[in-house]
């Protein structure tokens, strides 16, 4: 072998191991599926995976292309022929019959070649089903999450409303001995009136985000989806480096692009074949016939043909060489490119949740704890008449606003977990026992 055929060799040799061992395991989606515990999210899930309409068309797709290396295995279709030739000059009924195969014989490096490309194209449409898999999975996944979340704030806004509720009737009930203004339970009144717009504002986007649910699993708005929020534990430290390993060796978008580099290669050196001659040969057998006063003397012919395409168009050639080489470089810049476009997911999935697990910290340690301190403060000190009401409005607001900041910040992970294993495609790795201690949900 030249050493010039080397790399495309070990390339193909690298393409059929990637293939092989993806196909060993599960698939990205169905194994990211197996670690979700939530029951509910799970089966929405699942009804995502089998119901969208995307994942029947990539699949229908992929299944048209698996049916073109069947076609290019074979051989051309031969031809046969007949020809009736009559002789009037002979005697009335004097003619001659001929039969004729023909059998067009491509090189078998060419087909080779061309089963070689249709089995890559048909490995790359193959990882394109996986590709749509997860990132349906991945978009369910997050809207659940949002939902959740959205769920869980308007829970809180009503706990608010009805805190501020009980506040305004203290006011009312200092103002009734004279121990308060009718300032007082007016802020109360007004504190009321933003948190319910505020509920209404929730409610938009809580439709907003059960709409796409309702699109991603093909489902009516009206079905019912009651998603809870998730308390995932911090992950701790996380290795870049392994988590980037993880994702350029399991991403089916790579490996479609391994498979579709593989089929430019290939496409490059069928083109190349054009310079050489193509050979058609065949057969053929002439019946002498018979004229009006008895058999002829002459017999019966067999013979054989061999027709040659000569590649003397040059032009042509060169510029479906030209081509098949633009492509492959095209493809490979494709895979380049998306190389560094999952490097670069992996790393905004990992800042993300390295930032949301910090916010929580920052929340749940100090912010929650001092705003709940405030707030018991200021109301002992209001009931005693110590401070006005808008002490104990401002110290409210700072303990709900904290919770929602809680709350957001449980959202924020469990999307940012998502988006993780969608950039690896695959579930995370375990943390490492020094990284998690002082963890938990």
């Amino acid at each position: 072998m030249r050493r010039s055929d080397l790399a495309p060799f070990l390339l193909a040799i690298f393409v059929c191991h990637v293939a092989t061992s993806a196909e060993a395991g599960p698939a990205p989606a169905d194994a990211i599926l197996a670690t979700v515990m939530e029951p509910a999210l799970h089966a929405f899930l699942e009804d995502v995976l089998a119901r969208n309409p995307e994942v029947a068309v990539a699949r229908a797709r992929a299944a048209a292309a698996a049916q073109v290396g069947p076609q290019v295995r074979g051989l051309p279709d031969p031809m046969i022929g007949a020809d009736l030739t009559t002789r009037p000059s002979e005697g009335f009924g004097a003619s001659d019959l001929m039969l004729r195969f023909e059998q067009e014989r491509p090189s078998r490096k060419r087909r080779r070649l061309e089963v070689a490309m249709a089995d890559a194209e048909a490995d790359g449409s193959r990882a394109a089903v996986e590709s749509v898999r997860l990132q349906l999975l991945t978009e369910a996944r997050v809207a659940w999450h949002e939902l959740a979340g959205i769920d869980a704030e308007n829970e809180l806004r009503r706990q608010e409303r009805e805190t501020l509720r009980e506040m305004s009737s203290l006011a009312r009930a200092r103002q009734s001995v004279g121990e308060a203004s009718l300032a007082d339970g007016l802020r109360f009144s007004a504190e009321v009136t933003r948190i319910e717009s505020e509920l209404v504002e929730i409610e938009a986007r809580r439709e907003e985000v059960r709409a796409r649910l309702a699109s991603l699993a093909d489902r009516s708005t009206a079905d019912p989806m009651a998603a809870r929020q998730v308390d995932l534990a911090p992950r701790g430290t996380l290795d870049l480096g392994l988590l980037c390993g993880l994702a350029t060796s399991g991403r089916p978008e790579l490996a479609q692009a391994d498979a579709m580099t593989e089929a430019a290669r290939l496409r490059e050196e069928s083109a190349r074949l054009g310079r050489r001659t193509e050979v058609t040969y065949g057969a053929w057998y002439e019946a002498m016939g018979v004229d009006a006063s008895g058999p002829m003397d002459d017999p019966d012919e067999v013979g054989f043909m061999v027709r040659l395409r000569l590649p003397v168009h040059s032009a042509r050639i060169a510029a479906a060489i030209e081509q098949a080489v633009q492509l492959r470089l095209v493809a490979g810049g494709e895979r380049r490119a998306a190389t560094l476009r999952v490097e670069r997911e992996v790393r905004e999935a990992a800042a993300r949740l390295r930032r949301a697990e910090r916010e929580r910290q920052l929340v749940e340690q100090v912010l929650l704890v001092q705003a709940e301190e405030a707030l018991k403060s200021t109301l002992a000190q209001y009931s005693a008449g110590g401070v006005e009401a808008t002490a104990v409005l401002d110290a409210a607001r700072v303990m709900f606003e904290a919770e929602g900041l809680m709350l957001r910040a449980r959202t924020d992970t469990a999307v940012a977990v998502a988006l993780l294993e969608a950039a690896l495609a695959s579930p995370l790795p375990e943390p490492a026992p020094a990284s998690s201690e002082g963890g938990g949900q």
